[in-house]
């Protein structure tokens, strides 16, 4: 047999043994899952005394803020706003002022983590 022949015959044995070979579960091993972390939405949502503006505190989310979503009752989204942009030390400002008297859901995606708030316009 000639060099190349050898060659040849090493790769591609080593290719079936490479291809064919899988590792094997442990199933012995337990696999501890990261916990997410629990927010405190209080330090979060704030409300103005008069009841008018719900403040968002970014720099205790522990995360970027990715979108704002408000539902009313109905589940109607009623406004959206891309926070992404904003710096992670912003206090945003939610103006009740344009919605109607009622119920809503305040919606905040980090790009890790949903947290909500309740709020009543009056």
């Amino acid at each position: 047999m000639s060099f190349r022949a050898a060659l040849l015959s090493l790769i591609f044995s080593l290719t079936l043994t490479l291809s064919f070979a899988q590792p094997k579960p442990h199933n012995d091993i337990d696999i501890e899952l990261p916990a997410y972390e629990e927010v405190n939405t209080q330090k979060v949502f704030a409300t103005d005394p008069d009841s008018k503006i719900c403040f968002i505190d970014f720099m205790e989310i522990d995360g970027y803020a990715k979108e704002l979503v408000v539902k009313n009752e109905k589940g109607e989204i009623v406004k959206e706003a891309v926070l992404w942009e904003l710096p992670d030390n912003t206090l945003y400002e939610l103006v009740y002022d344009e919605f109607p008297k009622g119920n809503y859901t305040v919606i905040l995606n980090t790009f890790s983590k949903t947290l909500t708030r309740e709020i009543q316009v009056k």
